[in-house]
């Protein structure tokens, strides 16, 4: 399901079917954002590991239109508390009392940034 996190990024929330689980996990995408491939591995993680998923958020909110070019051109706007907040937003909405991270690429850099001091 959709969620909005306190930023008013959007994100994906995906629980396995038996409900919320005490395990959870926060999936940060590539330059590319959300989109129906991670949605898809969102909810195929919840369902295989039984643990309650959240991400990706959309990294250019406002600017999702934008290609590969002008994300990649792009990437030096960002602004790394609000993905590192929003990631950690997304770890409150499983519910769940441990949370891992997993980052794609640029997701990677950033799942690196969260366990190397940021609170999740």
């Amino acid at each position: 399901m959709r969620i909005e996190l306190p930023s008013g990024t959007a994100a994906e929330l995906v629980h396995p079917p038996s409900g919320p689980a005490g395990r959870g996990l926060v999936v940060i995408p590539d330059v590319m954002g959300m989109r129906p491939l991670f949605d898809d591995l969102v909810a195929r993680l919840a369902a295989e590991t039984t643990w309650s998923v959240a991400g990706p958020f959309e990294l250019y909110p406002g600017r999702e239109h934008l290609e590969v070019a002008d994300r990649l051109a792009a990437a030096s706007t960002l602004d790394d508390d609000r993905i590192l907040g929003d990631a950690s937003a997304a770890a409150d909405a499983t519910g769940s009392n441990v949370v891992s991270i997993l980052g794609f690429c640029m997701g990677g850099m950033y799942a690196l940034k969260a366990v190397g001091g940021w609170p999740l």
